[in-house]
């Protein structure tokens, strides 16, 4: 497939930016409240994303570093399921993968929605949590590999899977992204963290 120009598809992909972080607006807000969650919606955008960056990845990647959120959760998450969607199309996963992986680094933090709600006072941790995430995409009736890259994402990497692996690179990175953004980490730091945890 020929490289769509950059310009024409930052234009195009703003649009499935838009859509995708309204409607992961609407699940995290139905996932706070226990309720289980119709993927069919959260998947067609995932594929969106991947077709984005199919046609020119640059573009996808540019769009999610500007991008203009004041939620953190859901900045956060649609910033992974770009970053996702670039890794997936440079690896050349098959179709589904590259779905189940963005679906995964999309809705990892869903849990966080829920303890906001229960716990408003209180910033929880990704590890905290995991358990929650799981059980909402669990009973929302996820697809396997994109449970296996949620479970395991914040495990030692040696117990990682290679989903899970995946989904701890492109949410190391989002975090690392976001402590620049606010100015709290220079890009020189960052850079030495990222080749540091890469293990260069």
């Amino acid at each position: 497939t020929p490289r769509a120009d950059f310009a024409q598809e930052c234009s195009r992909t703003e649009l499935t930016l838009q859509s995708t972080r309204q409607q992961t607006a609407a699940t995290f807000e139905k996932m706070a409240q226990a309720d289980s969650v119709d993927l069919t919606e959260p998947a067609q955008n995932c594929d969106r994303l991947l077709d984005s960056s199919s046609r020119n990845p640059q573009a996808l990647l540019y769009l999610q570093q500007v991008l203009q959120e004041d939620d953190v959760l859901l900045r956060h998450a649609v910033r992974c399921a770009c970053l996702m969607a670039a890794f997936c199309q440079s690896l050349q996963l098959s179709e589904a993968e590259a779905r189940d992986y963005t679906l995964a680094a999309l809705l990892h933090d869903a849990g966080k929605a829920q303890l906001k709600q229960l716990f408003p006072q209180e910033q929880p941790t990704d590890q905290a949590a995991l358990p929650y995430s799981l059980t909402l995409l669990e009973q929302s009736e996820c697809p396997a590999r994109s449970l296996d890259a949620v479970a395991g994402h914040l495990a030692p990497l040696a117990d990682q899977s290679a989903p899970a692996r995946l989904l701890a690179i492109v949410n190391r990175y989002a975090n690392l992204q976001e402590l620049a953004d606010l100015g709290k980490i220079d890009m020189a730091t960052l850079r030495t963290q990222l080749l540091a945890a890469a293990g260069k």
